[in-house]
């Protein structure tokens, strides 16, 4: 049965929620279809001892909450008499959860609970029942056991509200139109970005000859695929172009042929791709084909893939580069603090015209068909290059005017005269598009990867530069000599196999206008041995993996101090604290007043602060000796799609309250977001987390080439916590030599080390820059009074 919801108005995020189950109503529908045989106001009459208020109020529950289920048909339901009371229900059908299905065990319900037996001990539980043994509390317990679902009980019964837990995703209505989500398979282990989809076109619903509905093909809209652009950027994705075991296969023979084939279509093998996968990375791990069979679409392209396979090997890539990308001569990098880097930046255009000569060279002319089509993809190479650093272009642009008509070697016959049917069409855009997916995926940036160095820059709002290699490292060369000998000290590797708690971190240099920014990158994973045991496998884990319960206590004392301090953690802040500056001003009659403005940016700050300091000062945030870290998930609508974002959430010990009260109060501040309760919890002690800490600031190891150095000033940039550890350590300072700062008429604006001071007073202006100027190094550039 499907029930008619059209008269009932959803939130945005409701509707969204409607596309992942077969049937998504609200619990008034479903009281209505129970007691199909009752009117409305008779199921009111079973709840006559109720006053008229608290039956509005019930009203307004059954409306706003919501169920969803993958069935469309309900069985009949029995008696609607009450045999167990509401918790005595939620934990049988939990119990059977555990015992008869195994798909359930993913259920809401299901977390934070183990099935008693022998071989489990627990340490901290909350209790025993039925069998089932509490490890973390489970606040769906707690909301399905509230006074309006004992309601609910009584007016449809025991059977129905069985059904509806246990078959049911059910979302409990939060304000400004937020949810969250109670009972059913979490919303957040769905595709969500792949999962909504327009109106069906006309030829889906054609039928067969013998009679079976025509099979939908499920695969990733051209929209939703990117080209994984910022692997330009990154050292750890290169791979020297004709070295590449793709590029590099060898004698030219059929096996090899249809290995390309298998590289470039992996449709059509019936192979995993980003085509039919959104997260699909990595492609290599697919073996060569036993049967060297080549699909009767692609007989025509096996002749093309052999001739740019012999073309490549053929073609001298290194006098090309060097006739359109010439290396400049006239290069003295004596005082790297006072060289132009940019000026030796590489023209876009220069990039394009080796790009293009290569592909020249290399692709024969049949392949792009006519002259038009060449030019067009030609165009949107050249977009492609002047991307800024996290722009990137997607398949539904690049495939944008190609007229596919055109391509011969897509066609099945020799002429294309005759009028296309639709699925012909479908398919030859399928070859293409596959084809132009990895020339400009795998082809394209293997050439950047293997004769520039990509970067972005900061001075001209994250651009992408271009440099070669060589260039590249007579620039950067002398101001890693000048770092290396100011901050690190060289180690032995063997010294790194001691202490594996933080594995190594790697960097990257952004250039600025005269000189460099060092970038520390903690995300990138490394094999670790574990720790109990030394013989094992190991495992893939980041620096910031392991710094992100300490991070999350951070983000816990940060959020204390900001709500009794005037300096602001984020940008997003500074609008108010402005405006509350200038009712202030109003106020005391000082708003006619002339205004001085002192905007400071601390030279090299993360480079300068002493860790024994940083680490006292960060040890006075860390007051409780235990902290309690949960983790839960928010699903935001954003730009037509749902958006998962995973949150690590500290509290201290006995201020841990419950989730469905910690989303309530979240969502009074925001709009259309899914709360789902993870039931994930684990206590970091006060020890454990210095202990991290002194790792991270004092044994911070960095790989510089291909030796280890250890950072001996400053502290590493690029942690999920540094922000957080700059912060604390410039209001130490602020609190030491700027209290003047916060006197009547005057406000200070920090974001980290970004300073702004206001005031009507001159002598203050003059005393905050000179104090400024004193201490640390400023940028002459970003100072004005």
């Amino acid at each position: 049965m499907v029930i008619d919801d059209s008269s009932i108005k959803k939130a945005d995020i409701a509707v969204y929620l409607e596309q992942h189950y077969t049937q998504f109503l609200n619990l008034k529908q479903y009281v209505e279809y129970i007691t199909v045989n009752s009117p409305w106001n008779s199921v009111l009459n079973n709840l006559a001892s109720l006053s008229s208020h608290e039956i509005e109020e019930f009203e307004e529950f059954l409306q706003s909450t919501w169920a969803g289920f993958y069935d469309f048909s309900f069985p009949k339901f029995g008696s609607f008499n009450p045999q167990y009371s509401q918790s005595e229900l939620v934990l049988h059908v939990t119990q059977h959860m555990f015992k008869n299905d195994s798909k359930y065990n993913n259920n809401l319900l299901t977390k934070g609970f183990t099935t008693n037996n022998e071989n489990f001990r627990a340490t901290h539980v909350n209790g025993e029942r039925l069998g089932l043994v509490s490890t973390f509390p489970n606040g769906s317990i707690h909301t399905l056991t509230s006074e309006n679902w004992k309601l609910l009980l009584e007016v449809i019964g025991c059977d129905a509200m069985y059904h509806l837990l246990y078959k049911g995703s059910i979302f409990s209505y939060l304000p400004n139109n937020n949810y969250l989500q109670v009972t059913g398979v979490p919303i957040y282990s769905f595709n969500l970005k792949s999962s909504f989809v327009g109106k069906k076109r006309k030829f889906e619903s054609l039928r067969h000859e013998n009679g079976h509905q025509k099979e939908t093909r499920i695969g990733n809209p051209w929209n939703k695929i990117s080209v994984k652009r910022f692997r330009l950027f990154y050292k750890y994705f290169y791979k020297h172009f004709k070295k590449d075991r793709f590029f590099n296969s060898g004698q030219l023979t059929k096996k090899t042929t249809v290995y390309w084939l298998q590289w470039i279509f992996p449709q059509q093998f019936g192979l995993p791709s980003v085509f039919s996968d959104e997260g699909f990375e990595n492609r290599a791990s697919s073996v060569l084909p036993k049967k060297l069979d080549i699909p009767k679409r692609l007989l025509k392209a096996a002749p093309l893939i052999h001739s740019i396979a012999k073309n490549l090997h053929q073609v001298s890539l290194l006098c090309t580069f060097n006739h359109y990308c010439p290396r400049r001569t006239n290069i003295h990098f004596e005082d790297p603090e006072k060289s132009k880097v940019l000026a030796y930046s590489l023209n876009v255009n220069q990039v394009h015209a080796f790009l293009r000569s290569v592909i020249l060279k290399v692709f024969p002319k049949c392949v792009w068909g006519t002259t038009h089509i060449f030019n067009i993809v030609m165009r949107k190479l050249l977009i492609f290059l002047q991307l800024t650093r996290f722009e990137t272009i997607t398949l539904h642009y690049i495939m944008h005017n190609i007229p596919i008509r055109s391509i011969p070697w897509i066609r099945l016959g020799e002429n294309d005269s005759k009028k296309l049917c639709l699925s012909d069409f479908e398919k030859r855009k399928q070859i293409f598009s596959e084809f132009m997916y990895w020339f400009f995926n795998t082809f394209v940036i293997s050439l950047l990867q293997s004769f520039f160095y990509c970067t972005e820059s900061v001075e001209s709002k994250n651009a992408t530069c271009y440099f070669r290699k060589d260039v590249w490292a007579s620039l950067s060369n002398p101001y890693l000599r000048m770092v290396k000998d100011s901050s690190y000290m060289p180690i032995e590797t063997h010294e790194i196999l001691k202490d594996s708690v933080l594995p190594p971190a790697t960097i990257r240099l952004i250039p600025k206008k005269d000189s460099f920014r060092l970038i520390t990158n903690l995300r990138r994973k490394h094999l670790m041995k574990n720790t109990f045991d030394n013989h094992g496998p190991g495992h893939l884990v980041s620096t910031n993996q392991l710094l992100q319960p300490l991070a999350s206590v951070l983000r816990l004392s940060m959020s204390d101090y900001e709500s009794r301090a005037d300096e602001s953690f984020s940008y997003r802040n500074v609008f108010s604290k402005i405006l509350f500056y200038k009712e202030d001003l109003q106020k005391h009659c000082l708003y006619n007043r002339k205004k001085y403005f002192v905007r400071v940016d601390i030279k090299g700050c993360y480079d300068n602060i002493k860790q024994d300091l940083m680490s006292r000062i960060t040890k006075l945030h860390l007051k409780d000796p235990e902290y309690v870290i949960r983790k839960y998930c928010m699903i935001q609508k954003s730009q037509g799609q749902l958006i998962k974002q995973h949150v690590n959430e500290a509290h201290s010990y006995f201020d841990l309250k419950p989730f469905e009260r910690l989303a309530s109060s979240l969502a009074t501040r925001m709009k259309d977001t899914i709360f789902v309760d993870n039931v994930e919890y684990w206590t970091k002690t006060f020890d454990e987390l210095f202990s991290i800490l002194e790792k991270h600031l004092k044994q911070s190891v960095v790989k510089i080439g291909r030796k280890y150095y250890r950072q001996t000033q400053g502290i590493p940039q690029g942690s999920v916590i540094s922000s957080y550890l700059c912060h604390f350590y410039m209001q130490e300072l602020i609190e030491d030599y700027l209290l003047f700062t916060k006197e009547k008429g005057s406000i200070l604006i920090r974001v980290v080390d970004d300073f702004l001071f206001i005031t009507v007073h001159k002598k203050a202006a003059n005393r905050f820059l000179k104090l400024s100027s004193k201490g640390n190094s400023i940028r002459v550039s970003k100072a004005n009074a």
